[in-house]
């Protein structure tokens, strides 16, 4: 936007100096036109881009994050236990384990006992205020452009 005021404001200043005719003047508009539209596509692509980051922040937490923390809520000392107790909802929650950061990824492609479940629930936790985190720093009011 400051590219397009900047660029406008060169052509007025010329077309004052050289007393430039009518039809160079429409020309000159005509760039400035477009200059501006390219400028607002663009903010539009940014404010999408942004939009589906965020989309993506909330599908990863919703489908994938909290449930699988929320399962295990109160069997941190011994997650085993609630794994053999609800290893239908674990395995459920595992279709989508590709949203997952890669670390938690990891971790929960290879859960076999408590240590490794242990490292899982840990991670979760982590990436849950990362992702918290980030998802507070995409929404935030970022003006009129935003």
């Amino acid at each position: 936007m400051a590219f397009t005021i900047v660029i406008l404001s060169i052509i007025i200043y010329n077309c004052i100096e050289a007393n430039i005719s009518n039809i160079k003047i429409s020309l000159y508009l005509s760039i400035v036109a477009v200059l501006f539209s390219y400028s607002t596509i663009y903010l539009q692509g940014t404010r999408s881009h942004r939009q589906e980051e965020i989309r993506l922040i909330e599908k990863r937490l919703d489908n994938f994050y909290l449930p699988l923390h929320n399962l295990f809520i109160g069997y941190e000392q011994n997650p085993m236990d609630r794994y053999q107790e609800q290893k239908t909802k674990f395995l459920e929650i595992g279709c989508y384990s590709h949203l997952a950061e890669k670390e938690a990824f990891e971790l929960f492609d290879k859960c076999q006992d408590d240590d490794s479940l242990i490292k899982l629930i840990d991670q979760v936790r982590k990436d849950i205020n990362m992702l918290q985190n980030k998802y507070k720093e995409k929404t935030k009011d970022k003006g009129f452009f935003s």
